[in-house]
């Protein structure tokens, strides 16, 4: 079945989702196992219960994170940050490590097309790293290749953000940064006969934090994590990217 939009996709997914969710249970209903039925209630639950979770993080929850903070700040950390979780935490969060002083990098996973995000994108952000699909559902502007990712990042740049690391799957990334835009190449690396997009921004972002965190140049924190995200591409399902694996192939 062809979608589209990202949009489309992900709706379907959650329908998907929906059904798999009343499937477990009747297999519940049908079984006497009590094994299968613990499984299957844990199975039908759990996602519920994260996201669940995630809707009700709030300020309070960041205010009791103190220490945390004041940590980060101590040892020139970073807050970084996806979307997954209640806009007004977001953008309250942001703003107390702001006072902190504290570099932010937003990667706005989990964004949905059916909110205003204006108010979180004028907070002080140090970089934003979307991919292309999110960035024209910040932005309006459609990432196909350099010049229009130039055009969504001057968006970004409109609202006060300071950086701009635009990831762009097979095409590498863009990054807008002091006033200079860079083509990021996908790295030359051995390739894998398991590829698995899974966890690749995820991975990008962390090593981005990590890499600027230590004070690594932001344009070469950026090829680092685009590294990252190419190594955890050729990998089954999440797994850790290790120091040495990124010295061997930078």
């Amino acid at each position: 079945m062809a979608y589209s939009s990202i949009e489309e996709l992900l709706n379907n997914v959650s329908a998907f989702e929906e059904k798999l969710t009343e499937f477990y249970s009747s297999l519940r209903d049908r079984t006497e196992n009590n094994g299968v039925k613990l499984l299957t209630y844990y199975l039908s639950r759990n996602r519920k219960h994260l996201q669940q979770a995630m809707n009700d993080f709030n300020k309070d929850d960041l205010d009791k994170a103190e220490s945390l903070f004041n940590i980060v700040k101590d040892n020139n950390g970073i807050f970084g940050l996806s979307l997954e979780l209640p806009l007004e935490t977001a953008i309250y969060g942001i703003q107390k490590a702001g006072d902190l002083g504290i570099k932010v990098i937003l990667d706005p996973g989990g964004i949905s097309k059916d909110t205003d995000y204006s108010e979180l994108l004028k907070q002080d952000i140090f970089l934003i790293k979307p991919n292309e699909h999110e960035a024209k559902l910040l932005t309006g502007v459609e990432v196909t290749d350099f010049e229009t990712a130039k055009k969504s990042a001057q968006c970004f740049f409109d609202s006060g953000i300071r950086n701009v690391l635009i990831t762009h799957g097979k095409n590498g990334a863009y990054l807008a940064a002091q006033k200079k835009e860079t083509h990021i190449p996908i790295p030359d690396i051995p390739k894998s006969d398991q590829a698995d997009e899974t966890g690749c921004g995820d991975q990008v972002t962390a090593v981005l934090c990590a890499e600027i965190a230590l004070g690594t140049d932001i344009l070469e924190a950026s090829k680092i994590a685009v590294l990252a995200g190419t190594l955890q591409f050729n990998k089954v399902g999440i797994q850790p990217i290790s120091r040495d694996e990124i010295n061997w192939h930078g």
